[in-house]
């Protein structure tokens, strides 16, 4: 099992950890990757990988510790309250919409809950 961990974890800000079954009830916790930024919401990928955000990256990560940047988002999101993907697109849900992500084609599609149309980031950003 992976998990992420938000700390200040040997000159990190996170990190991939994994969760290993040592007997009846007894876990382990071991240090998979060191992420040099705080990370946010993640979920799992269907190849039993780790996707992560943070501070504007989405990150896959395995248990071998290998980390792969996804895409860069320079707008500021706010809180990431969930990642989810299909296919080749990563969808970021906000607190005014969503943010679908399509890496291979280096594009982004908004959604906002506010207005109930596609486009309209600037309106969702403003706090």
């Amino acid at each position: 099992i992976l998990g992420l961990a938000i700390a200040r974890v040997r000159l990190g800000r996170g990190a991939v950890v994994r969760f290993e079954r040592m007997g009846p009830g007894d876990w382990a916790l071991r240090l998979v990757s060191i992420l040099p930024l705080e990370p946010s919401s993640a979920v799992y990928d269907d190849g039993g990988v780790l996707v992560g955000f943070a501070k504007g990256f989405v990150f896959r990560a395995d248990e071998r510790g290998r980390i792969e940047n996804v895409a860069y988002i320079p707008q500021d999101l706010g809180r990431i309250a969930s990642i989810a993907r299909s296919g080749t697109a990563y969808y970021l849900g906000l607190e005014c919409g969503v943010l679908k992500l399509l890496p291979d084609e280096h594009r982004q599609e908004w959604w906002s809950a506010r207005h109930g149309a596609s486009g309209r980031w600037d309106p969702c950003t403003d706090r």
